[in-house]
């Protein structure tokens, strides 16, 4: 059978945020201000001992590494995050920012020890390059493609990956996981493909 990770917060610790966070969202009156964390994987990975290769290139490696560092996360952060389902709490398509230029056509870096980053260097400089940009499939191309594909992984070893609340049931942040929201805007887009824009900045 397989081992159920445990969060060693109470499942009522949980109830409590989740109504607080609702409570917000319907613009009532909370018993207190919530607040939950963007912690980024780029910051949860090394405190969890996770290469970052590894982490972009199995979507295995990237489910576990995601229950893990929420397992840590909110163990030893108090916020008010209930969940351990959705983008920044587990089970999701992780590429970061560079999904959307990748999709269009510009190279994307992996390096060791970081996010992936988008290759210095863009490729649209004439009105041929625009009417191939527009021709593209940008749904199923690069990065995307990949993410639905890692999505349809996940879902089929979510059964590997039964987490607990203490006191809770058990469930799967993997059933139904999260494809990548991340996105860098459309005029830092529109500079990638241009060749205007490096890591470092505009140039």
């Amino acid at each position: 059978m397989t081992e159920v990770i445990e969060i060693e917060v109470p499942i009522e610790e949980i109830i409590a945020r989740e109504e607080r966070v609702t409570k917000t969202k319907r613009f009532e009156t909370p018993d207190r201000v919530a607040v939950i964390p963007a912690i980024n994987y780029r910051y949860l990975l090394p405190v969890i001992g996770v290469r970052f290769r590894d982490y972009y290139n199995d979507p295995e490696v990237m489910l576990r590494s995601q229950v893990l560092g929420q397992k840590w996360l909110m163990e030893n952060v108090k916020t008010d995050a209930y969940s351990v389902t959705g983008a920044w709490v587990g089970g999701w398509t992780d590429f970061q920012n560079a999904t959307e230029a990748s999709a269009m056509g510009c190279q994307v870096e992996f390096p060791e020890d970081d996010i992936p980053v988008v290759h210095e260097g863009g490729w649209v400089r004439t009105e041929k390059d625009l009417r191939r940009l527009e021709n593209m499939d940008t749904i199923n191309h690069g990065l995307n493609g990949r993410q639905i594909e890692f999505r349809r992984a996940m879902m089929q070893i979510a059964d590997k990956y039964p987490v607990r609340f203490r006191g809770g049931p058990v469930f799967y942040p993997g059933a139904n996981p999260a494809m990548t929201h991340t996105s860098n805007g459309p005029f830092t887009n529109a500079a990638y493909l241009m060749g205007r824009y490096s890591n470092h900045g505009w140039w």
